[in-house]
């Protein structure tokens, strides 16, 4: 089942956790249980996921260099660290199942 698991999953889950209450920070009380820099984290992984393309969500493994290099432009994130979410993960796999919520 983890291969069914999709960028668009993740991006939803993430979209859920913004629509949790919260007094202090949009993605509720549940960053208060993350090691410290995870809120950045999270801020960077959705502003490339808002990036990327529909297919390129569907099918991250088809996200060649230049892709990368338009996604961390558009996103204002490292290239370094988009790489790493796409090569290092070969598109998420493994990353997105741990991520689920």
């Amino acid at each position: 089942m983890a291969a069914d698991f999709t960028l668009d999953d993740f991006a939803a889950q993430l979209h859920l956790l913004k629509q949790m209450p919260s007094r202090t920070d949009p993605f509720g009380e549940l960053l208060h249980h993350f090691r410290p820099g995870r809120a950045e984290t999270l801020a960077q992984v959705e502003r490339i996921l808002a990036a990327t393309e529909p297919a390129e969500r569907r099918n991250p493994s088809g996200v060649g260099p230049a892709e990368r290099q338009r996604i961390a432009t558009a996103s204002g994130v490292e290239p370094s660290f988009v790489e790493s979410f796409f090569v290092g993960s070969s598109g998420c796999g493994s990353r997105c199942e741990n991520w689920r919520v």
